[in-house]
């Protein structure tokens, strides 16, 4: 729109019902990681062209650095609900609260939803955090 130049994903399904694609995208800590700069720093951006027939979800875990366990740090939020609009939505989870140090994985898992041919976009996965 308004010859904007985006870099996104594109999903939708002329299913009747849901359709689901997970996206998994992984960032390793650096070793000298120390915090992320707020419980609301981990953001996605989404666009949908219909809220009934497109949505997109953004989850985060968290992999500690032994690689042994993967943590869920809350629930899936929703991106975006409002038709025809990019939204930049903040994760619900507190990535804050969810134990992350230096070398840790994490895992987003961004799922894009579509049925009766709707169509839902993302793009923009940003988060800041502080070295120590």
């Amino acid at each position: 729109a308004n010859h904007e130049a985006r870099n996104f994903y594109k999903w939708t399904s002329p299913q009747g019902t849901d359709q689901t694609y997970g996206i998994y995208v992984t960032y390793k800590l650096p070793s000298t990681f120390s915090a992320f700069s707020d419980a609301n720093t981990m953001k996605l951006t989404a666009l949908t062209d219909n809220t009934t027939n497109a949505n997109a979800t953004l989850q985060v875990f968290r992999k500690n650095v032994s690689g042994n366990t993967i943590v869920s740090c809350g629930s899936a939020t929703t991106i975006n609900n409002t038709a025809n609009t990019w939204q930049q939505t903040s994760f619900g989870g507190d990535e804050t609260a969810c134990g992350f140090v230096g070398g840790d994985y994490v895992i987003f898992k961004i799922n894009v939803t579509a049925k009766s041919s709707g169509n839902v976009y993302v793009e923009n996965l940003d988060f800041t955090y502080t070295n120590q």
